[in-house]
């Protein structure tokens, strides 16, 4: 747009907005953002013959009704954005708050038929309001603008608006007392069978959590659900889903208001419930897209493959989990002790070797290996309940080669181990679901 000169001229650009079309009016839009977006408030105000105020006030307008009527939104926000987010703009931002334009950009967000870009162009317009200060966070809480956002996450197909709300919910959870109900709109989202959705959640939560996110911020305490989320995540086999979880798994191992029902949890998926494998789907359109009519000797084994159940995969992921605590924990450390001293209540020696002699599975026999191998050297009290529990032969085994030693190891050598040491209540018996009813 060209600036304007003179009073004349301003009345002359709010009449030619006035009186055009929606198709005349989007592009003057098109035109004020590629020749405002990089101005400040003072310069926009200059290019306007200080007159600004009177066309973001109709641009606001203009959003409004084309909202209601369903028309296209992204324009008006971009250029809504122009003014609110421009250096030594406030007097905008406060015109813009002032006249109702949050609760429009909040319902925008919900709006699935509104489209994607549009609607990450309204993220885009809070994320400028949410910088301007703790003030205006609290007015985005207050018009229920977080759960607009954890909304719009849950529709949300790519990856550049997952980072754009991501972004958005970790600025607003920062020094906002809102903060827990944000964490429990993302314990929430934790839930959805959605991996992409896992992970926004996940890595907003492990950000908000973190013990020196940003300086004189104290971070917020975790959600009490956060613990029976991470657990249910642990079943997944998304490698990235898989990551986060283990890293939610070990803030809530060291932290005090989730260490009890964490520890409990991690135990209780080491020693898995009654499963059975499933066989994988074959003949399907998308076999023959993979693989072709004539199956090769690999793609063949590939569909007769079983698949394992959630408890086992949960059992995997809990030894991993203990053992990357146990691993990057430095001995003596304080957290360390303190949660090994819960999880030996527990009788975690007891279930790791559970995890090591499963036959079903290899990769929980592999992971309770490494786990159980690393407990015992880091702490003398592990060391001590896997003499206690598997008797003075099976412990000087172990210690020579672990490996050799779970091989030939299944369930029924170790309840024999358990029953020979006197600690028959610790066994453990697979029924499988066929099994159950005899």
């Amino acid at each position: 747009m060209a600036p304007v000169r003179s009073l004349g001229e301003l009345r002359a650009v709010l009449s030619k907005w006035d009186h055009s079309s929606r198709a005349q009016r989007q592009a003057l839009l098109r035109a004020f953002i590629q020749s405002g977006r990089n101005l400040t408030g003072p310069e926009l105000e200059k290019e306007f013959g200080n007159g600004a105020s009177l066309f973001l006030t109709r641009i606001c307008a203009y959003l409004r009704t084309t909202n209601m009527s369903g028309g296209p939104v992204g324009l008006a926000l971009q250029a809504i954005s122009v003014f609110v987010g421009a250096a030594s703009g406030h007097r905008f931002l406060v015109e813009y708050i002032e006249g109702g334009g949050l609760p429009v950009v909040a319902e925008i967000l919900r709006k699935e038929s509104v489209s994607e870009g549009d609607r990450m162009k309204a993220l885009q317009l809070l994320s400028n309001i949410a910088s301007a200060g703790h003030t205006y966070k609290q007015m985005i809480g207050e018009l229920d603008g977080i759960k607009a956002v954890c909304d719009f996450i849950r529709t949300a197909k790519t990856d550049p608006a997952h980072e754009l709300a991501r972004g958005l919910l970790v600025t607003l959870g920062r020094g906002n007392k809102r903060s827990e109900t944000l964490h429990r709109y993302l314990v929430d989202l934790l839930h959805v069978e959605d991996p992409q959705v896992q992970r926004t959640a996940a890595q907003v939560l492990r950000q908000l959590l973190a013990p020196a996110a940003v300086e004189g911020v104290t971070p917020a305490n975790p959600d009490p659900g956060l613990v029976g989320a991470v657990s249910r995540m642990l079943s997944t086999t998304q490698v990235h889903v898989l990551y986060e979880a283990k890293e939610l798994g070990l803030f809530a191992l060291v932290h005090r208001l989730t260490r009890s029902s964490m520890v409990t949890s991690v135990c209780d998926m080491l020693r898995p419930e009654p499963y059975t494998f499933t066989s994988r789907p074959s003949h399907t359109p998308t076999d023959n897209e993979l693989f072709g009519r004539a199956h090769s000797a690999a793609s063949a084994a590939f569909l007769e493959e079983q698949i394992p159940p959630d408890s086992l995969l949960r059992q995997c992921a809990a030894a991993r989990l203990i053992g990357s605590f146990v691993a990057d924990r430095p001995a003596g450390d304080d957290a360390l002790e303190d949660v090994l001293e819960l999880l030996l209540e527990e009788d975690l020696v007891a279930s790791l070797l559970v995890c090591a002699a499963n036959t079903d599975y290899d990769q929980s026999r592999k992971a309770g290996v490494l786990a159980l191998s690393a407990l015992v050297k880091k702490s003398h009290a592990a060391d001590q309940s896997l003499h206690a529990l598997t008797g003075p032969s099976f412990h000087q085994a172990w210690h020579a080669d672990p490996n050799s030693c779970a091989r030939a190891l299944d369930y029924e050598g170790l309840n024999k181990l358990f029953r020979d040491t006197g600690n028959a209540h610790l066994q453990y018996h697979k029924f499988p679901a066929a099994e159950e009813g005899a």
